[in-house]
């Protein structure tokens, strides 16, 4: 039987106590590494995601086949996120030529100072773009 088979046979075998270790791992580890939570959300979010695959591991007989499945489920992840962030980067790249930023208004007499933001000064937010209609 190859290792891919056993894995399988593996998962059928698999009770309702992994599958809660399974799905609290699948649902913290993306809050782990993401920018959703605080700094504090996030190590409590890593703990979770650890701890449920500890668990994972200790409850799944054979072992290795849970160690396996947890590194398969972070690549996988992995793989995603990259996948996203190309869809991302490339719908941008091809929307690009056709957006033109909206001219900027020229600051009333009485605008304070405070009225222009020190981020859009720098570039960081960017510029409103009309919508066509």
């Amino acid at each position: 039987m190859s290792v891919i088979a056993e894995i399988g046979a593996t998962l059928d075998t698999i009770g309702s106590a992994q599958q809660a270790c399974v799905f609290a791992f699948l649902m913290s580890y993306p809050l782990a590494l993401g920018r959703l939570l605080g700094s504090r959300g996030r190590r409590r979010a890593a703990a979770i995601a650890a701890a449920s695959s500890i668990a994972f591991v200790a409850c799944t007989d054979p072992w290795v086949h849970a160690v396996l499945l947890v590194v398969l489920a972070i690549g996988a992840l992995g793989v995603f996120i990259a996948a996203a962030w190309l869809v991302d980067r490339l719908s941008r790249w091809v929307a690009s030529p056709g957006l033109l930023p909206a001219p900027a208004a020229a600051p009333a007499a009485g605008a304070t100072p405070a009225a222009s933001s020190p981020a859009r000064e720098r570039g960081a937010v960017p510029a409103t773009v009309p919508l066509k209609g």
